[in-house]
């Protein structure tokens, strides 16, 4: 099941690095399928990995919560949730895209705002 370390702001702020939260992102989305293909319903799934302490910002986890469910479904429309996308998914490695037309090409993370312009948003989810 998803854990909360992998969704907390906090943890997700102390990873150095610009590229720090991609695997992280790609673990997260390696085990929303491995709960949605068990029957669960993903987005309580990632409610309750946000069962963080109150003083988290709703706002934010709102927002990291639909850029989680929208990376799953890009996961899914490019056909990288193969038994290879899978496994690379597990460890934090980008995918291959599966059909389309980048098709045969990485699926790589990258930021909506860049991090030249917003470098404090740099490993915030709901910014990949």
């Amino acid at each position: 099941m998803l854990q909360s370390s992998l969704v907390d702001p906090q943890k997700l702020n102390a990873l150095a690095g610009d590229r720090a939260a991609d695997q992280r992102l790609c673990k997260i989305s390696y085990w929303l399928r491995e709960a949605k293909r068990n029957g669960h319903q993903i987005e309580a799934v990632v409610d309750q990995a946000h069962g963080l302490p109150a003083s988290s910002n709703p706002v934010r986890l709102a927002a990291q919560k639909k850029s989680l469910l929208d990376a799953l479904q890009t996961l899914e429309d490019l056909g990288s949730l193969n038994e290879g996308g899978l496994a690379n998914l597990r460890r934090g490695r980008a995918t291959i895209i599966q059909q389309g037309k980048f098709e045969a090409q990485d699926c790589e993370v990258d930021h909506i705002l860049p991090v030249a312009i917003v470098p404090e948003l740099r490993n915030s989810l709901f910014n990949l």
